[in-house]
């Protein structure tokens, strides 16, 4: 296992999530999607064969609306769902509303102890701290196809060997997901040789923490190397950090892609997280989990945004969110857009469902970063 892992850069661990798990993990999000601040006529609306309204909080009715979910949806129900569903980051597939961080199944799922033992192995250190990131909930004919990317700058000096790096990693809860990499992108060795070859044709911050490549620059051949993975329910891929890897386009005849992203690292207090942002990592880490919102940074170091970047430049995409969302949304403000100096309404991260931060076990709470080890 870990020999395959050093030589290509992934694993995948079949079955790492039990069905029952699989299934709880989907509820939870789904009640939380559900709970979004947005109007009436927004509302997740399921029914039943025989037409009668669905309930996802009634247990009676659940088990039909998860069988719906496991399945192509039809015209009218993917409609339903695109419409109910927050809009911010739905292209990508994983809104970052607040309570999409700490749901209850993640944690268990994130303190798992056969994942921290494999993780353990692989990262070279017990010490160690899992990721923090989102939930997917990714919709068919959502996504780009071929999104090749490093998680990290491929062409800042690299501080850390091969063997002592964290890893990244998505739990997938409904069949059918794929997953694009390049195996042995990873190395030191593929590094220094990528660094020459394409370094002259990428224009990149130095502080940038993703490249992502573009087919018509690719000197090596990288896209026509991609190995294409196939996932089913509760199979969870690990990948290096540094390693080259995409998103694909969730077909049409494919069901919602439920999972959650998953990594672990060596439990560090990095230094530049302070920087960036003004707390400490450990500081940040109990913060978040204690009032049960994202923290500021994610492992890669990239800022937590509620809404995309690009809405920064199109306003006009978050007028069009906030038509669904309720006058009366706590999360309702101005915002000045620094391009043309205009306020412009906006919608805050506001948590809408109360939060009570779970009882962790000692090694729970380690792996979570609150107490040290």
């Amino acid at each position: 296992m870990v020999e395959f892992y050093v030589k290509n850069g992934y694993l995948v661990l079949s079955e790492a999530a039990s069905p029952e798990q699989c299934e709880r993990f989907v509820r939870e999000v789904m009640l939380l999607l559900d709970n979004q601040g947005h109007k009436p006529e927004y509302k997740l609306r399921f029914e039943s064969e025989s037409g009668r309204a669905l309930d996802i909080a009634n247990d009676d009715d659940w088990s039909q609306i998860f069988k719906i979910l496991q399945g192509p949806l039809d015209v009218k129900t993917r409609k339903m769902v695109e419409q109910g569903f927050p809009t911010l980051h739905m292209s990508f597939g994983a809104t970052c509303a607040p309570e999409l961080c700490h749901t209850i199944e993640a944690i268990k799922i994130r303190t798992l102890r056969n994942l921290y033992e494999i993780a353990s192995a692989l990262v070279g250190t017990r010490t160690l701290w899992c990721t923090l990131d989102r939930q997917i909930q990714k919709l068919p004919g959502k996504g780009d196809d071929g999104f090749l990317h490093y998680d990290m700058n491929p062409f800042a000096e690299q501080q850390e060997a091969d063997g002592m790096t964290g890893i990244a990693g998505k739990l997938h809860m409904s069949g059918g997901s794929s997953f694009i990499l390049v195996p042995g992108t990873h190395t030191t060795e593929f590094k220094t040789n990528f660094v020459k070859d394409y370094q002259p044709l990428y224009t990149i911050k130095k502080n940038a923490h993703k490249l992502t490549l573009d087919p018509t620059k690719d000197p090596q051949g990288l896209f026509k190397q991609i190995k294409r993975v196939t996932l089913r329910r509760g199979d969870f891929i690990i990948w290096h950090k540094d390693l080259l890897h995409g998103v694909v386009e969730r077909p049409l005849n494919m069901p919602i892609d439920f999972g959650m992203y998953l990594g672990y690292m060596p439990a560090v207090d990095r230094p530049e997280y302070k920087t960036i942002c003004g707390i400490s990592e450990t500081d940040d880490r109990r913060q978040s989990f204690e009032k049960g919102v994202f923290p500021k940074l994610y492992s890669s170091l990239d800022l937590y945004r509620y809404a995309p970047a690009k809405y920064e430049n199109f306003p006009h995409l978050m007028a069009s969110y906030l038509q669904k969302v309720r006058d009366d949304h706590p999360g309702r403000c101005t915002h000045l857009i620094k391009s043309t100096g205009k306020e412009v309404p906006w919608l805050q991260p506001v948590r809408l469902t109360p939060w009570v931060p779970p009882e962790l076990t000692d090694i729970q709470s380690k792996v979570y970063g609150l107490t040290p080890w």
